[in-house]
């Protein structure tokens, strides 16, 4: 698996692209007896691998074996640990990012045209006007992962991403900062995008910013 690391506010993100099989990913997996019942519910290979890959990487940044749990609102938290984390997954690619003391959101998303025909499902109209370009989906890609951060950071309580969720207009450039604000929890996320040929990633520490 190629793992590419990236340092930010305190915490660690991986990044891996696995191309190895089920059983080459359970043996590296060290601990994966603590997993076993829980990994025999899968029921696609795509899903088994992405499952071993990102506990592989979590115990790789955290140089020990931990376990993951999930909470009531399917938010993943490590077992009888303080460090806070989030998993995202993408075809062959999984992120992980780790801190230790805030909660943190992470999205990875492969590039696709598919978010040119999705977009005014997530965005308002005044957000249409300015992330909108008919010849590149840049800014789409980044403001669908952006939501899915404040997605995982908040929880239930978005239920709607085109009118709980409104990003400010941001430069774009291959990686950046971008604001968002929740609405009805009035209160403003600044978040961290990292975009390239490959994937768009959007990142996001749980740090509040006054309105």
């Amino acid at each position: 698996m190629k793992i590419e690391n990236i340092t930010y506010q305190e915490g660690e993100i991986l990044i891996g692209q696995f191309d190895e099989d089920v059983e080459a990913l359970k043996s590296m997996l060290t601990n994966f007896e603590v997993y076993e019942a829980e990994f025999e519910k899968l029921s696609t290979t795509k899903r088994k691998q992405e499952f071993l890959a990102a506990r592989l990487l979590l115990n790789k940044v955290l140089g020990r074996e931990v376990v993951v749990c999930y909470d009531e609102n399917n938010k993943p938290y490590l077992q009888n640990a303080s460090e806070q984390i989030s998993i995202s997954h993408s075809k062959n690619y999984v992120a992980v990012m780790v801190h230790p003391i805030h909660a943190v959101g992470i999205d990875l998303e492969l590039r696709t045209e598919k978010v040119k025909r999705v977009y005014k499902r997530f965005l308002n109209p005044a957000e249409q006007q300015y992330l909108y370009n008919e010849k590149d989906n840049s800014y789409l890609e980044i403001a669908w992962s952006a939501k899915e951060v404040l997605y995982k950071l908040i929880g239930k309580k978005v239920f709607d991403f085109s009118t709980e969720l409104e990003i400010f207009p941001f430069q774009l450039n291959d990686s950046g900062v971008l604001h968002v604000l929740h609405v009805s929890g009035s209160r403003i996320y600044r978040l961290h995008y990292f975009q390239n040929a490959t994937y768009t990633m959007v990142v996001g520490v749980d740090k509040k910013i006054k309105l």
